[in-house]
């Protein structure tokens, strides 16, 4: 049996063979670690879209790097990518994109492995051989590790991470970084670059407070009041120069902290009336951060200037007795004690179509306000339940498990159940 497979191996093309690894590598798409999407073996990678998330592109097995050579199909690819989209237009979120390509000598075995799974699965199907039983339960057990190899080996294979980073000559948009990592072959490609970009800090799951206004400081127009958070955004998805976040609700949270902070420069508005005054400005405390719309970033001595302005113009009691009151009236009642409401507790139900959407007005109208009490801590909590009458694939039960254990789910509260 080995000899037939082996000669059926000798047969197959290395086209055959990527069409098998693309396939291994779209399955493994269903665990993308914390990015936003990933778009997997195109062979045009400049076809990924805009986002204002991070997001991964898995090269294709015909764009490899090669250690041991100058020229690199892979960095060649992800240059243009990141330089222009489709039809040659200009892309405006480079600092959102990741890549990742195949090391040449690992895709070779890879392809090698591939081979070996396509012949052995061909003998498996092949009825005309007429095969004996022992002979099909050793194929069936070849075929099963053979394909075990496989995935071990195309997972290893895409070990070099791409990502664009500040330039280093005048007038490019930015240089190249490449980073080598080793994955055994136990993670799927994308949570194990994840990982990787994670602990490196190539992406970012928080931005301080104080990184955020130093890049602020750097790149606010020196005659602007204000910026719009829309712009501010774009400076960080599209500027190589910036921190790249993992997503808009990092950077709303670093927004956020820099206003509450009340010793740095910066307020939040949202918006400029057409009589020359911000509508709803926030300084010194929790604000819910929009980057849609008409929110801005204002300079704090603004801010501070129209606040002071305001009050100056609130009329004040003049304290005038009224007139024709008695002494002998009776005195008021005593109020009664407000009564001191210590705690907050609350349950809601979440469309599992839409689960964002609806977390987002929670978010707005409840945590925000809760948060605005001195000294208030929340817990927060997301139970899930899910029911499936045919049951969980064991493949898609053991990757929400990696996933869960990935995102710190209770232990002790999490897992799969027969009833």
């Amino acid at each position: 049996m080995r000899k037939l497979a082996e000669a059926r191996a000798q047969e197959k093309s290395d086209d055959e063979a990527d069409e098998a690894i693309i396939a291994l590598l779209r399955q493994d798409e269903r665990s993308k670690g914390r990015f936003a999407r990933v778009h997997t073996a195109s062979l045009n990678p400049e076809e990924a879209e805009e986002n204002s998330a991070v997001g991964l592109v898995v090269l294709h097995p015909s764009f490899p790097h090669d250690t041991r050579s100058e020229a690199s199909p892979a960095e060649a690819t992800v240059t243009d990518a990141l330089k222009r989209r489709s039809g040659g237009r200009l892309r405006q979120a480079r600092n959102t994109l990741i890549f990742v390509a195949p090391d040449a000598a690992m895709l070779a075995e890879a392809r090698k492995a591939a081979k070996w799974t396509i012949a052995w699965k061909s003998i498996r199907d092949d009825r005309a051989l007429d095969l004996k039983d022992s002979q099909k339960e050793e194929v069936a057990k070849q075929f099963t590790n053979s394909t075990a190899a496989l995935e071990a080996s195309v997972r290893r294979a895409w070990s070099h991470v791409f990502h664009p980073v500040a330039p280093r000559i005048d007038g490019e948009p930015f240089a190249l970084e490449r980073v080598n990592f080793r994955n055994p072959g136990s993670k799927a490609v994308a949570q194990a670059v994840w990982e990787r970009v994670s602990s490196d800090q190539i992406v970012l799951e928080k931005l301080g407070r104080q990184t955020l206004s130093d890049r602020l400081k750097e790149n606010w127009p020196p005659d602007a009041d204000h910026v719009a958070m829309a712009t501010i955004r774009d400076w960080f998805i599209g500027s190589a120069r910036f921190e790249r976040v993992r997503d808009e609700i990092v950077l709303g949270e670093a927004v956020s902290e820099l206003v509450r902070d009340g010793l740095l420069d910066f307020s939040y508005a949202d918006g400029f009336g057409t009589d020359g005054r911000y509508k709803g400005l926030a300084s010194g405390k929790v604000v819910t951060v929009r980057f849609d719309g008409d929110a801005l970033l204002v300079r704090r001595a603004v801010a501070d200037a129209q606040e002071r302005e305001k009050t100056s113009n609130t009329p004040t009691s003049s304290g005038s007795p009224v007139p024709g009151g008695s002494a002998n009236q009776p005195e008021p009642a005593s109020p009664v004690p407000a009564q001191t409401l210590r705690r907050f507790y609350g349950s809601v139900d979440l469309n599992p179509e839409r689960p964002v959407r609806d977390l987002q007005p929670i978010i707005d109208s409840i945590i925000s306000e809760l948060m605005r009490a001195d000294g208030a801590k929340l817990s927060l909590r997301l139970e899930i339940e899910a029911t499936a009458p045919g049951g969980f694939a064991t493949d898609d039960a053991a990757i929400i498990r990696d996933n869960a254990r990935t995102l710190k789910f209770r232990p002790e509260a999490t897992g799969f159940s027969e009833d």
